[in-house]
């Protein structure tokens, strides 16, 4: 198990305000404010920060028709993702030319990488109950650890609208392609709750070269749920607690002694991510807002293989993180904030690859 912690200390003088923004590429929508999180660790208008963000809103990941984050990413400047094979096969984000373990992913501002290897498997990331997704690109190691030297892309999960609302979506196409997606959620002056469950399946292809003989495709399932409960009290505090879980089970092909990819027709590996944070703010007067946010991510990953020794195995991945933060934002402008983050990750490997 190990055990960190980060203390941080940012001060910014307010440069410019009320004017209109100019987006420099597609990711960056003009508004007369656009508000980015990641790349300050506080709320902070775009054309004050100094590092170069994209931020995609839940308006262009609609637009895009894209189920999964990863499709979303490639339309980043200065992002490359890398994916091996079909639906559900590793997937690996570069930013700027860093390796992908210097990639940095969070959720909800809860640290989700692999506790192992560094590395975060985007291929089991859906795009849905997303409010918006963060690029923050180049060096974020003073904010965020060594983890965060190529980038840190974090992902906001949605509110809910107006009111109460439901809806539900059906898909179906090609390579026996099928999705569903329902919501519900209720939205009034004190409370908020966003709650969405989908379902993905694909029949897949093989990764085997047809010369290698390749009559077996290699499916693809994911379900994911996602919630965000949202209360207020006191005025100007708020709690909010949120949840996502997905599970997902991929059929793989193996490798021969030649480095060949050949089929396997029951080599199957099944992932399941669980991420909670709770957050709470307050502020004390105009001035000072304190918060704290609790967060924990577990990561399930087995591999399951009856006819090979080499293919089964059980990764597990605990991380449980406190951040204390304090913003002060005198009258005259500005912002300061204080803050230390408190972090112990815990990882276990069973099987073919026992450390």
């Amino acid at each position: 198990m190990a055990v960190s912690a980060i203390v941080f200390l940012l001060a910014q003088t307010a440069i410019a305000e009320n004017l209109e923004v100019g987006s420099t590429n597609s990711n960056e929508v003009e508004q007369k404010k656009t508000v980015v999180v990641t790349a300050n660790r506080y709320p902070t208008d775009i054309r004050e920060v100094g590092s170069s963000v994209s931020i995609i809103d839940a308006e262009e990941i609609k637009q895009s028709g894209q189920p999964t984050v990863l499709e979303v990413l490639r339309s980043v400047p200065g992002v490359d993702v890398v994916q091996s094979g079909g639906r559900g096969r590793t997937t690996s984000v570069f930013i700027r030319g860093a390796e992908s373990d210097q990639t940095l992913l969070m959720i909800d501002g809860v640290r989700a990488n692999d506790n192992t290897t560094g590395l975060f498997d985007f291929a089991d990331i859906k795009a849905e109950n997303i409010d918006r997704i963060e690029v923050i690109r180049g060096p974020q190691s003073v904010l965020y650890g060594s983890e965060a030297i190529g980038g840190v892309i974090q992902i906001f999960t949605k509110n809910a609208g107006k009111g109460t609302t439901a809806n539900a979506f059906v898909e179906a196409g090609s390579r026996g392609t099928h999705q569903y997606r329902a919501n519900i959620g209720h939205r009034d002056k004190n409370i908020s709750s966003s709650n969405t469950v989908s379902f993905f399946g694909n029949d897949g292809i093989s990764a085997a070269q047809s010369k290698n003989a390749n009559p077996e495709d290699d499916s693809y399932r994911n379900v994911t749920l996602s919630s965000k409960n949202t209360a207020k009290f006191l005025e100007d505090g708020s709690i909010n607690f949120i949840a996502r879980y997905s599970n997902s089970e991929s059929e793989l092909d193996a490798f021969d002694f030649m480095g060949n990819v050949v089929d396997d027709l029951n080599f199957e590996q099944d992932t399941e991510l669980l991420t909670l944070s709770t957050r709470i703010e307050k502020s004390v007067n105009d001035w000072v807002t304190p918060s704290i946010l609790i967060g924990y991510t577990k990561q399930e990953i087995e591999g399951i293989d009856p006819d090979s020794e080499f293919n089964n195995f059980d990764i597990s991945n605990d991380t449980f993180a406190v951040t204390t933060k304090v913003d002060i934002t005198p009258t005259w402008g500005g912002t300061t904030s204080l803050g230390h983050v408190f972090e112990t990750r815990k990882a276990d490997n069973r099987g073919n690859f026992d450390a």
